[in-house]
């Protein structure tokens, strides 16, 4: 299992840090073909064969960019697996570089932390064992930004794709995550890959999740350096289900393309906007999507986004409608969705999103594999950031339609499909009846009754899984948690459990919070503090797990 690149920052007593056998680096000038007769140059450098917490991906993309900014004009010189001395080093010649002038490109992937509110990137052959160590072991990326503000070169790009988790974060003594924000001096742009104070994945494939929507971005013709990002960011987002956000800070004074229009370098806002007319009178009288959402992808900043937009959602309007639908009928999901309150939020590690809380038996959701307490975050690439937004997106999709919903499970992105069907609104049908069982309501010796003095805030109790209790409900050995004994008629939880339910967790704002006796889950519900309680629910006559949310509700005195 790969590591993860590290962003915070930390101290770890009585180890040595990264220190292991360093290799001697690749440092590799490429000469790249002129794009523009602007000077470009380039220093990349890919760390990755840490002693601790080695890396797979950052070599791949220092590779990767270095030959992708070499077809964009740049001169590049990469380093992988480099010392403190040799990137050092590297930084000296490439500022001596921009001392001629042109554009300057500094991009490192690899290990990175924070300390004090600078941000230093780590050679392979760093051994910190101490905080006060890290200015002397690292680089500090002030150093790039000061060999460039030196330089006085028209304009400079900064990309820093070293904000990864980290793994030695229990070592922290300031407990900080992410890098630390960095001005951006005048004429310079510097891209991070998720925000400051946060962290981001590192990625499962050849590279890691930013640089690989860099790469797929970087070569589009007439695309202007803060389009690029911003649609850097786009993809990020949607593929992290919105836990990573790319930040960048900007000064620049003019306009950049990697890939100019035509080998030109389009600067001039009337340039620009003669080429965002040409392109538009080019397909104002087509009749072809493709048309108009290759103009968007061109201009997403565009003179005519609002007509091309328009005009794509006229093309999406079926040319004969359907015939009505029974009065009662729906296209549907199958699922039941409640809005995610701050304590979930945390507890479930989504910011946006509908929480599952539900999932009818046999319809689509369940066919796709949706469970209660997935999130679903966007659904055919539209963010669901309400439960009425899941709602407004199904309806306008007719019956049959595949749909694609992006959910988070388990604080890990999933994407499923499900085919819509359509129905008429009906009762639901009354479940069998539970077996005959007799009064299950605990004893006078119950630890729960005597926990509340025989009466509860959340209007119910709970008994210990019995194995006796097991048969008499038919549950499987697999199903852990707690049993409701007796349901308050009066109390908040009257409409939401049953007698004979199973409490599975206990969703609280630092995780899920399992439980098998009794005792456990005491001591997980003294956590609430006069909260909300949400929990995870078998609901024993339905033979199916949902999420309920009860309120706090004080005894009267």
């Amino acid at each position: 299992m790969d590591a993860c690149r590290a962003c915070t920052a930390w101290i770890l007593l009585g180890m040595s840090f990264l220190s292991a056998q360093v290799q001697p680096p690749r440092a590799i000038q490429v000469q790249g073909a002129s794009a523009t007769e602007e000077r470009r140059i380039a220093l990349v450098i890919g760390n990755g064969t840490y002693g601790t917490a080695p890396l797979a991906n950052p070599v791949n993309d220092a590779r990767d960019m270095a030959e992708s900014l070499r077809r964009c004009g740049f001169a590049v010189t990469r380093l992988e697996n480099a010392t403190r001395d040799q990137m050092a080093t590297a930084l000296r010649g490439f500022g001596d570089q921009l001392m001629r002038g042109g554009v300057g490109l500094f991009y490192y992937a690899g290990h990175g932390m924070q300390v004090r509110g600078r941000n230093y990137l780590l050679p392979v052959n760093a051994d910190i064992q101490r905080e006060d160590e890290v200015p002397y072991q690292a680089l500090d990326a002030e150093a790039v930004l000061a060999k460039m503000e030196t330089a006085r070169n028209r304009l400079n790009i900064v990309i820093l794709d070293a904000c990864r988790n980290n793994p030695f974060g229990h070592g922290s003594r300031s407990g900080v995550q992410g890098l630390a924000q960095m001005d951006a001096p005048k004429g310079t742009f510097i891209a991070f890959s998720t925000a400051p104070g946060r962290v981001a994945g590192d990625g499962t494939g050849r590279n890691g999740l930013y640089t690989r929507h860099l790469l797929a971005n970087l070569a589009t013709p007439g695309l202007k350096l803060e389009d690029l990002f911003k649609r850097v960011r786009a993809g990020v987002l949607k593929d992290s289900a919105e836990q990573q956000m790319p930040w960048d800070s900007s000064s620049l004074m003019g306009d950049f393309f990697f890939r100019p229009v035509d080998g030109l370098q389009v600067s001039a806002p009337a340039e620009a906007s003669a080429l965002d007319l040409a392109f538009w009178n080019s397909i104002k009288d087509s009749t072809r999507a493709a048309d108009f959402e290759a103009y968007l992808n061109r201009f997403p900043s565009g003179i005519f986004v609002e007509l091309a937009r328009n005009r794509l959602d006229a093309m999406k309007v079926p040319a004969a409608l359907p015939s009505p639908a029974p009065r009662d009928s729906h296209t549907f999901l199958g699922v039941m969705v409640q809005e995610l309150t701050p304590d979930l939020q945390a507890s479930l590690g989504v910011a946006r999103g509908a929480l599952v809380a539900d999932v009818a038996s046999g319809s689509p959701a369940d066919e796709a594999g949706i469970q209660p307490l997935d999130v679903i975050t966007a659904l055919d690439g539209r963010a669901t950031d309400s439960p009425a937004t899941l709602v407004e997106t199904i309806r306008i999709h007719p019956p049959g339609a595949r749909i694609r919903a992006s959910l988070v499970r388990d604080r890990k992105p999933l994407v499923v499909t499900a085919e819509l069907a359509t129905g008429v609104l009906m009762p639901p049908e009354e479940p069998p009846p539970l077996p005959e069982t007799g009064a299950i309501a605990p004893g006078q010796e119950d630890p729960f009754t005597k926990f509340f003095g025989g009466r509860s805030v959340y209007g119910f109790f709970a008994t210990q899984l019995t194995p006796e209790l097991r048969k008499r409900y038919g549950l499987g050995s697999g199903l852990q948690g707690v049993m409701v004994s007796s349901v308050d008629p009066q109390g908040p939880a009257k409409d939401l459990l049953s007698a004979g339910d199973v409490v599975i967790a206990l969703l609280l704002p630092e995780g899920k919070r399992t439980f098998t006796t009794l005792p456990e889950y005491l001591q997980a519900i003294g956590r609430l503090a006069q909260k909300p309680m949400n929990l995870l629910v078998h609901r024993t006559r339905f033979r199916q797990n949902v999420v309920v949310t009860i309120p706090y509700t004080p005894l009267p005195k």
